[in-house]
Formats: structure tokens, C-alpha cells, sequence
């Protein structure tokens, strides 16, 4: 459940990164124009990418541990009889990391190659 979670928001992320990397169509056509490389502009908007996506993840887990302590805290309190628990394993947290670190990186060096796919004379008379 917290997998899907994280792969919804991480979509989300991505959608809202890529409308951001469309509308810097213009400066990133300037920057090539005035001879930045391929190879910066990549490494610019990945290291973007990884910042924003990062703090996402910060984010959430924030949020999932939040939540897991009102869960904790509720059912212990209120229900004393009948606890419910939520079963977390070191091999549960180990892949939730795995994935969450690969939705990170992929998302980030697929936006940062869309950065380097732009035409520059395109980009430029578009605006």
C-alpha cells in the first residue's frame, strides 16, 4: 500500500516536473545557444530533478510515519481489546527504499535527457 503510494505521488512529481521542463523550453534553448552542452544542461536538471524529488521523499515519509504513529496511538488507545497492528519488516523497508530510490533516480535522468532533446531554434521562435 505504502509502494503504491509512493509511486502515485512520485508520477504526480514527474507530471509537474515535466510541465515545469516545458515551459523552460526558452531558457534552456538560450543556454545551448550560448554554447552550454548537452552534458551541463543534463547534469543541471538532474541534479534539479533529484533535489525536488528527494524532498518528496522526505515529504512522504514524513507523512506515512505520521500516520503510522496516529494508527499506532488510536488502536491502543481506543481499542484496547482488539489491536490492529501493521506488520513492517526489515525486507519491507529495504524494498520500499529500493523503489523509492529508483522512481527517484529514473524520474530525474528521464527529465533531465527531455531537458537535452530541445531545439533550439524551435524553442526560441516558440516564445
Amino acid at each position: 500500500l505504502i509502494i503504491t503510494v509512493l509511486i502515485i505521488l512520485s508520477l504526480n512529481l514527474f507530471a509537474l516536473h515535466a510541465n515545469v521542463l516545458k515551459k523552460r523550453n526558452q531558457e534552456i534553448a538560450i543556454k545551448r545557444a550560448l554554447g552550454a552542452s548537452k552534458g551541463s544542461i543534463l547534469a543541471e536538471f538532474f541534479i534539479e530533478g533529484m533535489i525536488i524529488f528527494v524532498i518528496n521523499f522526505l515529504l512522504v515519509n514524513f507523512i506515512i510515519a505520521t500516520i503510522g504513529i496516529v494508527w499506532y496511538y488510536f488502536n491502543h488507545i481506543k481499542f484496547l481489546d482488539n489491536i490492529k497492528t501493521i506488520l513492517i519488516t526489515s525486507y519491507s523497508i529495504n524494498l520500499y527504499l529500493v523503489i523509492s530510490l529508483t522512481l527517484t533516480l529514473l524520474n530525474s535522468l528521464i527529465l533531465a535527457y527531455q531537458a537535452t532533446r530541445v531545439v533550439i531554434i524551435d524553442a526560441i521562435k516558440s516564445e
